[in-house]
């Protein structure tokens, strides 16, 4: 399914439309869920090519890959302009991830020109890059580069998206010590995490790391004393 969106995206930056179409009917076979919800997958992957090339004006890519589709996909225009905000947004982080402050200042003025928003898209997205910046250069680097975004997203934060991010990395931290086996720094991640952000006490992933971490520590303490 990927394969086939790929290919299809190809085939429509090249004006291949009919067989762009070929490719973007079986990827939709293969995997009919790719075209529910919103945003779709089917959007947030021709979004990804899209800003793949920074060369390229995402919004003019993008609408032309829209314009080739087959006739029964011509509602996916309804989340045009989703993308082409989550775009700049996406552009300007990795802009000042990659120490590119001016591309990055640039890319983020228009996002607050189009009103975009900061969400859960968007956020989960942010989280992986951090975290895989975290595994490349360190906690600490990772934690200034989230400074330094702060200034920036606060100019398209409707709702507060700050300790949401802080959270989503800390849930994530707290799977990668759980699979690692240190259970002892799952609940003092987990539990701050809650704080700055609720919902996840109706998150059963995290609640059943949390139960089995605790109870883990516990036994292994009770053995420890006797």
């Amino acid at each position: 399914m990927n394969v086939y969106i790929y290919w299809s995206y190809m085939a429509f930056a090249q004006n291949e439309t009919v067989l762009g179409q070929e490719f973007i009917r079986e990827a939709v076979r293969l995997k009919p869920s790719i075209i529910e919800g919103m945003p779709c997958e089917l959007m947030t992957s021709f979004l990804i090519n899209c800003i793949d090339d920074e060369n390229l004006n995402h919004e003019t890519q993008l609408q032309s890959v829209l314009d080739q589709l087959p006739p029964e996909l011509d509602w996916l225009f309804d989340q045009y302009s989703w993308a082409v905000m989550q775009g700049y947004l996406l552009k300007g982080t990795r802009a000042l991830i990659w120490d590119r402050p001016d591309n990055g200042r640039d890319y983020f003025e228009r996002a607050v020109m189009l009103n975009a928003q900061v969400d859960d898209y968007f956020l989960g997205i942010l989280t992986d890059k951090l975290l895989d910046y975290e595994a490349e250069f360190g906690i600490e680097a990772a934690e200034d580069i989230h400074q330094s975004l702060g200034p920036y997203l606060k100019k398209v934060d409707k709702k507060n998206s700050i300790p949401r991010l802080q959270s989503s990395l800390m849930i994530n931290r707290a799977f990668q010590s759980y699979h690692a086996g240190d259970y002892a720094r799952v609940p003092m991640t987990i539990l701050p995490a809650i704080v700055r952000n609720p919902k996840y006490l109706a998150n059963r992933g995290v609640l059943s790391i949390l139960f089995h971490s605790v109870l883990y520590s516990w036994t292994r303490l009770r053995s420890t004393s006797h």
